[in-house]
């Protein structure tokens, strides 16, 4: 290891996507106990990198519309440049990581920062995150929304796309502030990131909806 080598810190931007609610709604829906839904991005070299429907996406620490982090998890430093580093997005933003490689199980946000923070540092992110999707799995109301739930790219708003890398748009629903808001609501609720938060309120209240009368299953009872 070269000791004059410039070391860069990397953290682990953890978001709770339900604003608590999983944590209220989880034993009723899935019959167990999930503190979260979790989103994740990498920070390093002065900016926040994440993965959603739309590709690998940048943008300034905490400056999507879902505010704050709710954790941060230090990950450790690297020596890998920042130019080396952003050489390795765009080859990951070609393949592995196209916005339309997307999957909300197998291959999200969560998949894309466990890669980077190896990459990084040689740290993999803790395990009750990548851990979750299997959670909600092995559970039959789990399986019963799979379905519903495939169709889903969760790409928080805010964000500068550095690849899209394909077009998600045939694959299925992409939430945005520009399903629930006009462009006048989002420009007025912008400050103190309102709209992030009812934004976050309506995927889960629209996820609990599908839950509970899905548009090819039928009522399903708790």
């Amino acid at each position: 290891m070269d000791k004059n080598a410039t070391r860069y810190n990397v953290q682990l931007y953890i978001y709770d996507l339900s604003r608590g609610m999983a944590r209220n709604l989880s034993p009723i829906m899935l019959g167990k106990q999930l503190d979260g839904i979790w989103h994740t991005a990498i920070v390093a070299y002065g900016d926040e990198f994440f993965f959603g429907g739309e590709g690998i996406s940048s943008c300034s620490p905490g400056g999507t519309m879902l505010g704050s982090p709710d954790t941060v998890v230090e990950l450790g430093e690297t020596e890998v440049s920042d130019e080396i580093f952003m050489e390795y997005l765009s080859s990951l933003g070609e393949s592995t990581y196209r916005g339309d490689r997307y999957r909300l199980f197998e291959h999200n946000c969560n998949t894309f920062t466990n890669e980077v923070a190896q990459f990084l540092t040689g740290r993999s992110i803790p395990s009750y995150i990548t851990d979750l999707p299997s959670e909600i799995l092995s559970t039959p109301f789990g399986q019963i929304l799979r379905p519903i739930l495939d169709s889903i790219h969760i790409a928080p708003p805010g964000g500068n796309v550095i690849n899209r890398g394909g077009n998600t748009t045939s694959i299925g629903f992409l939430y945005s502030p520009s399903n629930f808001f006009s462009p006048l609501q989002q420009a007025t609720s912008w400050a103190g990131h309102r709209l992030g938060i009812t934004w976050e309120k309506c995927v889960v209240s629209e996820l609990w909806c599908l839950s509970l009368k899905g548009p090819d299953l039928g009522p399903v009872d708790l």
